[in-house]
Parts: C-alpha cells; structure tokens; sequence
C-alpha cells in the first residue's frame, strides 16, 4: 500500500511538472484528448492547469470558448456529465467557474 502511495505521489508530481515546464506527459495528454472529446473540440483548444487530489481533479479551461459553445455547456450540463461520465471512470462532478457566466 505504501509503494502505491509513492507511485501515485510520483506520477502526480511529474504531471504537476509536466504542466509548468509545459513538456509533453502521455496522462495530460490522454486528459487533454479526452477533455477535447466532452467538449467537442479540438484538443489544442483545452488548457490544463492544475491536477491534484492525486490526479483526481482536474482544472481546466477551453480556448477562445463562443457564445454557442458555452450555452451548451449550461443548458446541457446533463448530456455533458454523461459524455464525461464515459470517459472518466473516476467522474464524480463537474463544477464551472462563474466566469462563464459572465457576458
């Protein structure tokens, strides 16, 4: 249990590394692909800030976001969380920065 504790630990770090270096990391990148997918967009489009809660959570946001795609994401937030649910085993919740909401 202690090894996988470290391995985590490990892997979290060099994705957090990753991030602020800006270098490629296969898990940001299948993330990433996987985020682009949810959103229907390409994956050059999201922008992944942060990773923690040992790679549970994800901060994140999509580039240059029109009006059309951000009433989607608010008026349907149902089919999002299935579409995330699907690709994410580990999908709990999805929560959108009031700034969105702003116009």
């Amino acid at each position: 249990v202690d090894e996988q504790k470290y391995d985590k630990a490990d892997k979290l770090i060099e994705i957090k590394e990753s991030l602020a270096n800006k270098t490629y990391n296969p898990i940001v990148d299948d993330i990433r692909s996987k985020l682009a997918a949810a959103h229907d967009v390409p994956a050059d489009r999201i922008v992944i800030k942060d990773v923690y809660l040992n790679g549970v959570g994800i901060a994140y946001y999509v580039k240059d976001l029109t009006d059309t795609e951000k009433n989607k994401i608010i008026t349907e937030s149902s089919q999002y969380q299935a579409k995330m649910q699907k690709l994410f085993n580990d999908y709990d919740k999805c929560a959108i920065h009031p700034a969105l909401f702003e116009q």
